[in-house]
């Protein structure tokens, strides 16, 4: 019997990314200390990097990859290509990053120049330098099946460590993913596929999302829409996955949220990612985690 005007909740649990970065983050600061001293290396882990200052949101967020870098022993070089849109002149530094040999990893920090080629630009890092993971061939790796990339995209790579972390398993779960970019929603359709996951993938041509999403276990939004996940949409003691992040004007002030209506939302999950401070800070740290990979395989250890 349903009683009209009561609704189900759940205890739901807040997975929270910005703690398990901070661990992720002092584990790796700890390894790349014990790793120069058990091998008497005055070597570090060096991020390249190419930056458009005059992008003001991308220059932000660049800066607290760096930021980050340095709190944990990472050095950083690069160039910021403010007022320059000579395309040859972005490969040439790529090209020297790339035969830098105190360079580990490269970061394209996007948008880089107005109206380029993006696919075009990645694709000339190195395969072992590219800690995005999103040149083509790591990419076709990750939807190659048996096969694993080098690097995973550091978004989806956040996002599996973060369901780790609180003992999800995907397998034999239905999980349905809102969005297609190379960041984001690709990366994750394949690594759910090879997790055993049923994946179901979403996107702007969509018909009855509202009756897919409500039969998701995992519904992972990353869709840039403020509150296109309303409760109604979301399945009981579902997991709630936000990677949007919207900027709203309530009148008096500027916030920034998901996709996800989470007030609202969080009470029907059993877990759920806040924003800020879920995926978020998981990707800076996934980041890093890749460029001490390519560190330790540059050097052996």
């Amino acid at each position: 019997m349903k009683i009209w005007g009561l609704r189900r909740t759940f205890s739901f649990v807040i997975m929270d990314g910005k703690s398990i970065s901070a661990k992720i983050l002092n584990d790796l600061k700890d390894e790349i200390s014990s790793l120069k001293m058990k091998n008497y290396t005055s070597s570090v882990p060096t991020l390249g990097y190419l930056v458009n200052s005059s992008n003001a949101g991308s220059f932000i967020y660049y800066k607290k990859k760096e930021k980050t870098c340095h709190s944990i022993g990472i050095d950083t070089i690069g160039y910021d290509v403010i007022g320059k849109n000579d395309i040859s002149e972005l490969y040439g530094h790529i090209n020297y990053l790339n035969a830098n040999t105190a360079v580990n990893g490269i970061l394209v920090q996007l948008p880089i120049f107005p109206g380029a080629n993006e696919a075009e630009i990645l694709d000339k890092v190195s395969l072992e330098k590219d800690i995005d993971g999103l040149t083509r061939k790591n990419m076709g790796m990750l939807f190659m099946k048996n096969s694993e990339p080098l690097f995973y995209p550091c978004t989806a790579l956040g996002v599996f460590e973060l369901i780790k972390s609180y003992g999800i398993n995907p397998r034999g779960l239905h999980t349905v993913i809102i969005g297609r970019s190379n960041l984001c929603g690709l990366p994750l359709f394949s690594m759910f596929q090879k997790a055993n996951s049923t994946v179901t993938m979403c996107h702007t041509a969509t018909q009855n999302l509202k009756q897919i999403t409500s039969q998701a276990d995992i519904l992972v939004s990353a869709a840039g829409k403020a509150n296109l996940i309303r409760e109604d949409m979301v399945k009981d003691g579902s997991i709630v996955i936000d990677i949007g992040i919207n900027k709203i004007n309530t009148g008096e002030k500027s916030l920034i949220v998901g996709d996800v209506d989470y007030e609202r939302v969080r009470e029907k999950t059993k877990f759920i990612t806040p924003v800020p401070g879920g995926v978020g800070p998981m990707t800076i740290a996934m980041l890093l985690k890749n460029l001490v990979k390519a560190w330790k395989r540059a050097q052996n250890f």
